[in-house]
């Protein structure tokens, strides 16, 4: 049993939660290279857009057209997939967390 305010997930839970993971991780795998690359960046090497822009040679505006492309493109897709189209909660860091566990 876990109450209110416990830190501690089901197994249910964590059978979840590697589902998700997983999942990110194709549709991350399916992005355009660029796009990969940008999402990578953002969120598991925590770079900021204009750092992002310097190690890719791109304009800020253009990585952040990139990141906005990406992140639709991982929701659409996440949508058609999930049963009901439950949302990840907070799901830029869900996408971070599967990049980093890559």
């Amino acid at each position: 049993m876990v109450f209110s305010g416990s830190t501690q997930t089901s197994p249910e839970d964590e059978l979840l939660q590697d589902e998700e993971v997983r999942l990110l991780r194709d549709m991350l795998g399916r992005l355009p290279p660029e796009q990969r690359d940008v999402v990578s960046l953002r969120y598991a090497g925590e770079l900021k857009f204009g750092q992002i822009a310097q190690v890719l040679g791109k304009t800020e505006t253009a990585v952040r057209m990139m990141h906005y492309r990406a992140l639709k493109a991982l929701r659409n897709e996440y949508f058609s997939n999930v049963e009901g189209g439950e949302r990840i909660e907070r799901e830029n860091h869900s996408i971070g967390r599967a990049m980093q566990q890559r």
